[in-house]
């Protein structure tokens, strides 16, 4: 098993099993064709924050999605396991000023929610609105807080993911629980249909050989796992060509039949998913020997003809940053451009300065950068990537002191004209665009 966590926040990484150390297919592409990353120049744009919400306890808040007026933000809940404060919130922006939560699904025990995910369907057999929520264990060999406040042995729990009808926000209901049991902790989901009346899940299996697991959800009652793959069905040198490499999938998008898979330091994967039971190896792009790696975050932008993918590198040689890839041919998507945001190796004070998660519309890239905030960039010109505005929250200390007394934007999520941020230490925040 190959692992390199040096220089990234352990707490942050669940142990991985990598494939060994080859030469790269000649369908691989190198990730470094578009040059060093140069920051650019801030433009017009300017956002504004419009109200916040507040999490009970700092240090606490993981990913953020939105549909419809309701916000849902999840917990990561470390290193203690689990708090009765911990679990998916349920958030109303209808007014932007006031964000108010309306429900909260507790953890559950031994777990925590990386990540949470919702979407209308409209199946051959049902209708309505989901939500997906992810448990990954934690816990193991550290206490937790009963309900009293005193505290108690924990165990990590089970894996597998949760499926709520949430048509009425206020009232979730369970449609499954703990579904995949078996699976190790899930760390990400997307959600999609196919235009046939059938709605499937992709969930990330971070540890597993075959971390790929596709889920037919056309009926989220009774889900139904279709398909399993990974690294072990793939060509035997996918693995990165650098020394000591974590190889593991993060993260992943889906988008007209194929699925982004961002594969830590073996780079980006394409994966034809347009026939869901049968998931085949397109392409796969890589980094040069004496780069870091860590591809954390994959996201199609223009139609699929470029990918925005994102590091995470908690080290300032340098920090994580962004990458523009030219995908109009699947096979060989090749790097075009780069972008940071100027803290990339002298950061201004405390604080993390990698780039995390990215949302895109249009010609525009809204990223959560930790200790940079939200940024958004313009990718109108994919080999120069320009900023054209940022917010930066104030800092908020984590009580249990894992993370910096900084900003620590994890997630973005744009609804409508709102932009939604979470900050682990200081909860949501909502914010708009202002010329």
């Amino acid at each position: 098993m190959l692992t390199s966590i040096g220089k990234k926040r352990p707490f942050l990484l669940a142990t991985v099993a990598a494939l060994a150390l080859t030469v790269l297919a000649p369908l691989s592409v190198s990730a470094h064709d578009g040059g060093d990353p140069v920051p650019a120049p801030a433009g017009s744009a300017h956002l504004v924050k419009l109200g916040q919400f507040d999490v009970p306890i700092n240090g606490l808040t993981s990913d953020v999605w939105a549909l419809g007026n309701y916000a849902y933000l999840g917990s990561f809940s470390s290193p203690f396991c689990s708090f009765d404060i911990t679990g998916v919130r349920i958030i109303d922006i209808s007014d932007p000023t006031d964000p108010q939560q309306v429900a909260f699904i507790k953890d559950k025990q031994g777990t925590r929610t990386n990540d949470v995910k919702a979407a209308s369907l409209n199946t051959s057999k049902w209708s309505g609105d989901i939500l997906v929520s992810t448990n990954e264990g934690c816990g193991v060999s550290l206490p937790r807080l009963n309900a009293d406040g005193n505290a108690a042995k924990g165990r990590g729990g089970r894996g597998g993911i949760n499926i709520y009808d949430v048509t009425d926000p206020t009232k979730p209901h369970a449609l499954k629980q703990n579904f995949l049991p078996k699976a190790n902790g899930i760390h990400n989901t997307y959600i999609w249909e196919d235009g046939d009346g059938n709605a499937y899940l992709l969930a990330v299996d971070d540890v597993a050989l075959a971390d790929v697991i596709v889920v037919d959800i056309t009926n989220p009652a009774s889900p139904k796992e279709i398909a399993r793959t990974g690294q072990e069905d793939w060509p035997s040198d996918i693995a990165a060509e650098i020394e000591g490499p974590s190889v593991f999938l993060h993260d992943v998008w889906v988008q007209d039949g194929i699925a982004y898979l961002s594969y830590w330091d073996a780079g980006l994967v394409l994966l034809d998913v347009s026939d869901p039971s049968d998931p085949q190896f397109i392409s796969q792009t890589n980094y040069w020997p004496e780069e870091e790696g860590d591809t954390h975050v994959a996201v199609p932008a223009r139609g699929g003809n470029l990918v925005i993918t994102g590091d995470e590198d908690f080290s300032p040689d340098p920090w994580g940053f962004m990458r523009v890839f030219d995908s109009q041919d699947e096979f060989a998507p090749v790097q075009v451009g780069t972008y940071d945001t100027g803290n990339l190796a002298t950061p201004p004070s405390e604080g993390d300065f990698s780039m995390h998660n990215v949302i895109v519309r249009g010609n525009t890239a809204y990223v959560s950068w930790y200790s940079d905030g939200i940024q958004l960039v313009d990718i109108s010109q994919p080999s120069s990537p320009r900023g054209i505005g940022s917010f930066i929250p104030e800092a908020a200390d984590d009580p249990f002191g894992i993370l910096p007394s900084a900003p620590e934007m994890w997630g973005v999520y744009v609804q409508g004209n709102l932009i939604l941020g979470s900050d682990m230490n200081s909860g949501l925040h909502v914010l708009k665009t202002k010329p």
